[in-house]
């Protein structure tokens, strides 16, 4: 049986941690998205749990049941038009070439596209109530294999796996560079002498590239254990400053 979702919502931003997966198609129904074509083990992942209000089903002959359940809850809309999730809610990606890190003849650097699934390790998250209550109400045993760090006054980056199901992107890494899900630099070869670049210049680092192709360099020494009183103090601190 063919696996769907629904979740809240008229504005196609909340796909944006799923638009890379070409394979899925989209249709609007009022304050409801529906998401077709989902794999059994996509339903588990960071990505598809951080939906608003995200819910599960199975479609067998037009009939709604609720993922795990036997009986049917109702019948499919017909007037649901799908249409493939890249071409619904296409990803641009604009020209920057300002900033070369120091690479030699000055070469410019980018975010192209990558739709090989990465597992996420980061992910990045406006200091919400949900996202708060999130954090602070997670298990000790779930906190201690995370590691996090405020980037400004209203978001903050939690790295390590599994991820707690927080709204907001996820990010894949490789040498260093947290990569947008869906993205990678244009010059995947020239990671290592750009954090090497770093290294002599501000010491440890990670660059968290953003989907606009900004980005945040990132002290390894900035991040802290994630425990509910040091999320509680850094966001205190941060809010007093």
């Amino acid at each position: 049986m063919k696996i769907i979702a629904k979740i809240s919502g008229d504005s196609l931003e909340v796909l944006r941690d799923i638009g890379h997966f070409d394979h899925l198609s989209i249709a609007q129904d009022g304050s409801n998205i529906w998401i077709n074509n989902i794999q059994k083990e996509q339903m588990s992942t960071p990505q598809f749990l951080a939906l608003p209000d995200v819910s599960f089903f199975q479609i067998k002959e037009t009939k709604i049941i609720p993922y795990g359940k036997i009986l049917p809850i109702g019948r499919m809309p017909d007037h649901l038009d799908f249409k493939p999730i890249q071409e619904a809610s296409p990803l641009k990606i604009e020209e920057w070439n300002h900033n070369y890190f120091g690479v030699k003849d000055s070469i410019p650097l980018y975010l192209k596209k990558n739709n090989a699934f990465k597992d996420p390790v980061a992910l990045l998250a406006e200091t919400t109530d949900y996202n708060i209550d999130t954090v602070l109400s997670a298990g000790s045993y779930r906190l201690n294999l995370l590691e996090f760090v405020l980037i400004d006054s209203s978001h903050f980056l939690i790295y390590g796996t599994p991820l707690l199901p927080l709204r907001g992107s996820h990010f894949w890494m490789r040498n260093n560079h947290f990569y947008p899900a869906g993205l990678e630099l244009n010059h995947p070869n020239l990671e290592k002498s750009i954090i090497k670049a770093l290294r002599s210049q501000r010491g440890p680092s990670f660059i968290l590239w953003n989907a606009d192709e900004s980005y945040d360099i990132i002290g390894e020494e900035l991040f802290s254990p994630l425990t509910r009183d040091s999320f509680r103090k850094s966001l205190h601190i941060m809010t007093d400053e």
